[in-house]
């Protein structure tokens, strides 16, 4: 079993600027059996799982629970550039890491939005391979080899679009974003929260990716 060596903290806000496909169904991920499914009747099949294709959002050419650029589809938006841009997570789970052996100094990765600078940040300062971040960053899949550890308002936003089934088993995620010298952030996909834990937890790492 787990142990939960984390302090409850209010689940932080995702920028607003940024618009999310508001479609009603939810793609439901079971992070411990690796299944991804929808709960509708037209289904698709991808990686051996099955999803199921949304309808059309819209302006959006890509929408929330596509497969698409190694993964699926958990947010899309329009960029200050008018083109659309979105986040994609894998379907796997990179299994257990800890966060950093490295809990006497701030690395930096403070970022609560930007996931891909608190990567490359761990990173330069020395991230180990086997290491959370080190994962996602090494991490290829269908030709894609940009993925990061998310930040904690983008696990946020996977949660709020995409619906867990809860378990008993712990579904604890880092996210890239540091707290304090010794902890980071992460997110309980159970309880739907946020929470800091020593760095040096062994948690699930799943990574994701931007188009």
């Amino acid at each position: 079993m787990e142990t939960r060596d984390h302090k409850k903290r209010g689940v932080t806000k995702s920028h607003k600027s940024r618009q999310l496909n508001t479609n009603p169904m939810k793609l439901r991920i079971t992070f411990s059996s690796l299944m991804i499914a929808l709960m509708c009747t037209s289904n698709i099949s991808y990686a051996g799982n099955t999803i199921a294709a949304l309808p059309d959002s819209g302006s959006f050419t890509h929408h929330v629970g596509e497969a698409f650029g190694g993964g699926i589809v958990f947010k899309v938006f329009k960029g200050d550039d008018g083109k659309e841009h979105g986040l994609i997570v894998a379907v796997e789970n990179l299994g257990r890491a800890t966060w950093s052996a490295n809990t006497s100094q701030l690395i930096g990765a403070s970022s609560k939005s930007d996931g891909a600078a608190n990567t490359a940040m761990i990173i330069k300062a020395g991230g180990a391979k086997t290491e959370a971040a080190g994962l996602c960053d090494a991490y290829e899949k269908d030709g894609f080899s940009d993925w990061y550890l998310p930040a904690i308002d983008e696990l946020e936003v996977l949660n709020k679009n995409i619906k867990t089934e809860k378990t008993s088993a712990p579904q604890f995620l880092w996210s890239s974003t540091e707290d304090h010298p010794g902890s980071a952030l992460g997110f309980d996909f159970n309880e739907g929260t946020s929470s800091m834990s020593n760095k040096k937890r062994n948690a699930t790492v799943k990574p994701i990716r931007a188009f």
